[in-house]
């Protein structure tokens, strides 16, 4: 004897059944009967919210806090900094090559060292053309 109906078609459901043999759809409720008043339905238990963040494989085991606190906002103070150690000849460039590729860095600081590291390619693009454009018309006026 049926004693619980699909929440989608309404067909008649086994207990056990967590499927609807008519429809396909995963029920995602659990009904019981009372015959004096009428099937009822109750909500599943709650979940965790942030479920991802606790067992995806993209955030390597870290919990929400961790996740948050690696990502918050760069203060004034830090892109100042970083404006500064970047200044550094070989050293800051090595720093634009840590903070733009390493994975785990913050996402404001990896932007600011890509785009730095895009703006040294355009502007090392610039000085070349320049420098072969120069040569080019000073050879031509000898």
């Amino acid at each position: 004897m049926a004693n619980k109906f699909c929440h989608y078609c309404g067909s008649a459901m086994e207990e056990h059944q967590k499927f609807c043999p008519s429809c396909g759809k995963a029920q995602a409720y659990q009904e019981t009967t009372n015959y004096s008043t009428g099937p009822t339905y109750q909500a599943p238990p709650p979940t965790d919210p942030y479920p991802v963040y606790q067992q995806g494989p993209n955030y390597q085991g870290q919990s929400m806090q961790q996740y948050l606190e690696k990502d918050k906002p760069l203060s004034i103070g830090q892109f100042i900094g970083m404006f500064f150690l970047t200044a550094i000849p070989i050293a800051g460039f090595i720093l634009l090559l840590v903070w733009a590729f390493n994975g785990d860095t913050n996402k404001n600081k990896r932007s600011y060292a890509g785009a730095i590291l895009i703006m040294m390619l355009i502007s090392l693009g610039v000085y070349i053309t320049i420098f072969l454009l120069g040569g080019l018309i000073l050879r031509s006026l000898l």
